[in-house]
């Protein structure tokens, strides 16, 4: 049996979001009781951050550039302005989804699951899709802000034999992923 089972996805991804909102943007975020339909309409960004070690995958955070316009704007203290380029709305969804998904592989870690993040990639625009292969866990959780929903993802696989307390933040342990 896998113990990946064990770790609660959904309070581990709420957790990391609600702080995520708190800290970067001063903004508060409601979870949703059920996650809404992928984002839509004029155009929507994917920020992507894989994680790789003993247990590996992809966090996805999924919004409208209006809702992201507003969060850039959030970020600088002011507000919503149509003018926030889509370069400085990237920007910030690759730094939303580190942040996110930061907070997510210290609850991996601390669960023995040592992990540790990639670069995150931003997709932008109307008509294409996100998937997760080969993965034994997926968790989809909605959230609220300002009148905008957006979605985060994780969808998650961990190694035979993978659960232990190995250290990726030590000296020792960081330069060989398992």
């Amino acid at each position: 049996m896998n113990a990946l089972a064990d770790i609660d996805l959904r309070a581990a991804v709420v957790a990391a979001v609600i702080d995520t909102f708190r800290t970067l943007l001063a903004m508060d975020v409601r979870p949703m009781e059920e996650a809404p339909p992928p984002v839509g309409g004029d155009g929507r960004m994917v920020a992507t951050l894989p994680f790789a070690g003993e247990a590996a995958g992809i966090l996805n955070v999924q919004f409208s550039f209006d809702f992201g316009r507003r969060m850039a704007s959030a970020r600088r203290g002011a507000e919503t302005e149509a003018r926030e380029s889509k370069t400085a709305v990237r920007d910030l969804a690759a730094e939303v989804a580190r942040s996110v998904g930061g907070s997510f592989a210290s609850a991996l870690n601390g669960a023995g699951y040592a992990c540790m993040l990639s670069a995150p990639s931003v997709a932008c625009g109307t008509d294409f899709g996100v998937r997760s292969p080969n993965t034994e866990r997926f968790e989809r959780c909605g959230f609220q802000a300002d009148g905008h929903a957006f979605i985060v993802e994780v969808a998650l696989r961990g190694r035979e034999g993978s659960h232990s307390s190995r250290d990726l933040d030590s000296p020792d342990g960081a330069d060989r992923v398992p």
